[in-house]
């Protein structure tokens, strides 16, 4: 089964479905490149396959597991309670890693699964698969195999660094951002022996945006080579 005929079949298996009957899931194998370039193109699609085939034999009836792209699988599961919904999962992962129990080397494969509560069957499927793939998405370095369950709050961060992202240019141009010295006081004399370049948003708008809600982001997403900019260009504040 392929996204497409998984949504056709959760429409109707949610008609007349109350809300939190239902949960989807998103399963992604993470690093599953390494599988390609390791062994082969043609040994990543057999384990493709294997995981496709493990997965169906977790599921009960009147639920639905299918390949949504790539590496990642979804699965409609007829659960709402989050400790029941990790146990299943956690349980199927474990089954998919039988495999090493008759090799030499065992190869684990690491799951990072993302799941949406579904609160309103009526909702568009689409949405609810992007839902999953939020919470998928908004694990920590340390969560890998845990999993994340949708919170509307992710959703008001996604807003948030979006925002942010949209009007950093015109910030940068704008010469919103300023830089700080900290001076670092030598104990023995007192003198100043160096400083703490500080960064600053003042945004016109917006008043004082934290570091610690633009730094982050921007380290994500590759804008941080910009500050080398913002240390050339702009004057340092004592």
């Amino acid at each position: 089964m392929n996204s497409t005929a998984f949504q056709h079949k959760c429409r109707e298996m949610f008609s007349g479905a109350f809300p939190y009957d239902f949960s989807i899931v998103i399963l992604n194998i993470k690093n599953f490149k390494l599988i390609n370039e390791s062994y082969g193109s043609e040994e990543g699609d057999r384990t493709l396959r294997y995981v496709m085939q493990k997965l169906e034999e977790g599921i009960n009836k009147g639920e639905l597991v299918a390949r949504a792209d790539a590496d990642n699988f979804f699965l409609l599961l007829r659960e709402n309670k989050p400790e029941r919904i990790s146990k299943r999962l956690e349980g199927m992962i474990r089954d998919i890693n039988t495999f090493n129990n008759e090799i030499e080397e065992p190869y684990q494969m690491i799951f990072q699964p993302g799941v949406y509560r579904i609160e309103g069957p009526s909702l568009d499927i689409t949405v609810m698969q992007d839902r999953t793939k939020t919470a998928c998405r908004n694990r920590k370095d340390y969560e890998d195999g845990c999993c994340i369950f949708y919170d509307s709050a992710f959703m008001f961060q996604l807003k948030k660094e979006h925002d942010l992202n949209r009007i950093f240019e015109a910030s940068l141009k704008n010469g919103d951002f300023k830089v700080f010295l900290q001076p670092k006081i030598w104990l023995k004399d007192g003198e100043i022996g160096g400083a703490e370049a500080l960064v600053r948003w003042f945004h016109p708008r917006r008043g004082m945006i934290l570091p610690s809600e633009f730094i982050p982001l921007f380290e994500k997403n590759g804008k941080n080579a910009n500050w080398v900019y913002l240390f050339l260009r702009r004057p340092v504040k004592y």
